[in-house]
Parts: structure tokens; C-alpha cells; sequence
């Protein structure tokens, strides 16, 4: 009885150890272990800075790209900056079943003007989609934009992260969570400080959203920083010299193009992955869209700059093979 005793408790003990170094092992890898089997989608994501007030003056022809591209890409979600509120709804009437959330970066853009020439719009970022939205969560970033002194009137951009999460049919209501983000402009000291603490402020907002909750979280927009910067150190799991080990929770699109693996500056490119990208203004890559790196489980990623559509940034397609 003894011995039986003794072979049982040495079972038991066994049954304990193996369980606590599945456990160890599970949190090393950082994904939370799913309530259900995960289930595979495709994640499709627009993202465009429309310049609606600088180079449309809230004109509702600032839309002609990105519903152009929802007819030939039919996205899950769709992520705007620089959206004029005539021009957000101008949006919904083109698209009446879907979702949106907003959010005003601009109190007074003197550039958005409505139709019967009155200006002063509220200016800022619309996400959308159409799948039922639940929820709405916006974070301040924090390090507003007053402006030049000399302005009349003198603006202020606010700054903030604004989340809804997205009922993908056939998954759960509340298992994807998209934000869209504008960060601080220009390349003074300031502004690269600004956009420093901006992108480590998303990181706070979302790394709990992503390995506590669970969720496929993807974040887009206007950054305003070049791949390769600090800021960006935040978000993208892939180091500058293309190792996997950056404190960033995030893939982006367009990091596997062979077009763009070029090493530049502070980057060195691998054999299958670069922290660089295709161009979305002018000569520099400013846009991006990313995807947790939770729910990828290695899978393709893929990014494409289009047409500029007479913005001064061209509209950025990105394509995820996800689980969750």
C-alpha cells in the first residue's frame, strides 16, 4: 500500500511539473492560449491620408480614391487621417450599412469648408468598416501641435488613438480591435520627442489588449516617421538589423517586399525581412498598417502603396493571413 501510495504521489507531482513547464513554456512564447480553436481570415486594411482640408478644402472628392479601392479590395476595415467632417459624411452616404467612429484632431481647420463656403471644420480620423463596431476606445497621446505663432488662427492637433473592435463574420464580435492614429508632424528635435513618447504611449494602450485579452490588434495610419527611427521601435517587432527580438508587439505590411529589402542607413535587411518599405510620400515611407504579432502564427504579410489620388500620401492596401 505503500508503494502504491508512494507511485501515485510521484504521478501526481509529475502531472504538476509537466503542466507548470507547459505554462512557462506558453508564457515565453507570449500568446494567451485561446478559449477556441483559432480560425483563419484574411485581413484586409485600407489606410489614406486624404489630405481633406489641405488639398480639397473638405471637398467630398477626396474620397474618390479610397471608394475606388474599396470596389476593387473589399477591406474589413478602412483607416483615414485628415478627414474633414463634410467629408466624413459624405462617406457615410456613400456607404450607409457600414460602421464608423471619429475622432476630431482639429477644432477649427480653416481649410474644410462646406458647401455653401463656410469654413472652420472639425478635422481629424475616421475608421470604418463594414462589419458591425463595438465599443470606442481613444487614448491621448499626449504633445499637441500649437502651431506657428504667426497663425490666425492659431491651430492646435491633438493627438490620439482611436479603437473600435470589428465583428469579422464567422469570429467573435469583440476579437479584433482596429485603431487609426495620426502622430506628430515635422523633423525638429521636438517633433521626433513627440513622436517618441506618442508610439510608446500606443504600446502601453495595447500590449495588455494583446496578450492579457487575447485580440488581433490592428493599428494604422499618418506616422510621420520613417521606418528606421526611433519612434517606430515601439511598434515593429523587427529589429533594424532584421532580428525578431524588437520590444515592438507589432508586423508591418509591407516588411517582406523583396522590392524594398534594401539595407539604408541604420538598416541592415535580411534574407526575408527588412524594416523598410514602399514609399507613401514622396520618397519616404510615413503610412503604415500593422498587424499583432499574436495572430500572424508566421503568416504572410503584404503591403501596397497605390495611386496618391491627388493627396500628397498615396493610399496604402495591406493584406493579413491571421488567426484567432
Amino acid at each position: 500500500m505503500r508503494s502504491h501510495a508512494m507511485t501515485s504521489l510521484r504521478r501526481r507531482i509529475g502531472a504538476v511539473l509537466t503542466a507548470t513547464a507547459v505554462a512557462a513554456g506558453l508564457a515565453l512564447l507570449g500568446n494567451p492560449t485561446p478559449a477556441e480553436a483559432a480560425s483563419p481570415h484574411q485581413l484586409r486594411v485600407i489606410t489614406h491620408n486624404i489630405a481633406g482640408g489641405p488639398d480639397f478644402r473638405g471637398s467630398p472628392m477626396a474620397l474618390y480614391g479610397v471608394n475606388t479601392e474599396i470596389k476593387k479590395f473589399s477591406p474589413d476595415v478602412v483607416m483615414l487621417t485628415e478627414v474633414c467632417e463634410s467629408q466624413v459624411r459624405a462617406f457615410r452616404k456613400a456607404h450607409p450599412s457600414w460602421h464608423f467612429r471619429f475622432t476630431v484632431m482639429i477644432d477649427n481647420q480653416r481649410r474644410c469648408e462646406e458647401a455653401d463656403g463656410a469654413t472652420g471644420q472639425r478635422q481629424g480620423q475616421l475608421l470604418a468598416s463594414p462589419h458591425p463596431m463595438t465599443g470606442r476606445y481613444e487614448h491621448e497621446l499626449g504633445y499637441p501641435d500649437h502651431g506657428k505663432p504667426g497663425d490666425n488662427p492659431r491651430r492646435t492637433k491633438r493627438f490620439s488613438l482611436l479603437c473600435s473592435d470589428i465583428a469579422i463574420p464567422g469570429h467573435s464580435a469583440t476579437g479584433l480591435r482596429a485603431c487609426v492614429t495620426h502622430l506628430r508632424a515635422f523633423n525638429s528635435e521636438e517633433a521626433h520627442r513627440a513622436r517618441e513618447a506618442q508610439t510608446k504611449r500606443i504600446r502601453e494602450a495595447l500590449h495588455d489588449v494583446i496578450w492579457k485579452q487575447g485580440k488581433a490588434v490592428t493599428v494604422g495610419g499618418d506616422f510621420n516617421a520613417k521606418p528606421n527611427w526611433n519612434a517606430m521601435d515601439d511598434l515593429y517587432r523587427l529589429n533594424r538589423d532584421s532580428s525578431y527580438t524588437g520590444r515592438g508587439d507589432f508586423h508591418e505590411a509591407d516588411q517582406t517586399d523583396p522590392k524594398y529589402r534594401k539595407d539604408h542607413g541604420s538598416v541592415t535587411c535580411g534574407p526575408k525581412a527588412c524594416r523598410n518599405g514602399q514609399p507613401t510620400k514622396d520618397t519616404r515611407k510615413l503610412d503604415y498598417v500593422f498587424i499583432s504579432r499574436n495572430v500572424t502564427h508566421r503568416g504572410r504579410v503584404s503591403g501596397l502603396a497605390t495611386d496618391r489620388y491627388n493627396s500628397d500620401h498615396k493610399l496604402y492596401r495591406a493584406l493579413f493571413e491571421i488567426r484567432y
